[in-house]
């Protein structure tokens, strides 16, 4: 004997169109944000202290180690160790510099600074 198979009644399945504001949980309705403003990265804030100091990137990133030059490269070690996204260890090597560098600049750089 072979089992009977019942033919299944249609299941109505309710088709949602995917929508870019809606939660994904419980998929109510949420409202549109705004996108995070970009944030600077590394080359753009050096290149911003650099042309504050009157200095080029380059010249930050070179062996200069005159007072102007190195005030300079501390300020933006400290600026961009306090973007919050790279490390000392990263920072130094776009600079061409030592972890440890990098975190004596940035310490320079608050004693001067406050």
């Amino acid at each position: 004997m072979t089992p009977l198979s019942l033919p299944s009644p249609p299941v109505a399945v309710e088709q949602r169109q995917p929508s870019a504001c809606r939660c994904p949980h419980c998929g109510q309705a949420m409202p549109k944000t705004e996108p995070p403003p970009r944030q600077e990265t590394m080359p753009q804030i050096a290149a911003r202290v650099a042309k504050q100091h009157g200095l080029t990137v380059e010249d930050l990133r070179g062996r200069k180690t005159t007072k102007r030059v190195c005030a300079a490269r501390q300020h933006a070690f400290a600026e961009i160790y306090a973007a919050g996204r790279n490390s000392t260890l990263r920072i130094g090597a776009f600079f061409g510099r030592d972890h440890s560098s990098v975190l004596h600049g940035i310490r320079k750089h608050r004693e001067r600074c406050g």
